[in-house]
């Protein structure tokens, strides 16, 4: 978690802000929640490290060797 946080911190900060301004309190509000969190991800997405993804990709390898 360490090494992805200073990409995600920011996205999750703005998820939290919306809300705690009444943006995201009801059910109604979900999908464009979900939009939103989406969109910035894939803004953010080419930041991330590539051995982050390749972790990724070897973590179901490994649990099941484990």
């Amino acid at each position: 978690m360490d090494l992805i946080e200073p990409y995600f911190h920011p996205l999750f900060d703005d998820l939290m802000d919306d809300v705690e301004s009444g943006r995201t309190w009801t059910l109604a509000h979900v999908p464009e929640a979900i939009s939103k969190l989406n969109s910035n991800i894939m803004d953010i997405a080419h930041l991330v490290p590539p051995s982050f993804y390749q972790v990724g990709n070897n973590v179901p390898t490994i649990l099941l060797i484990i």
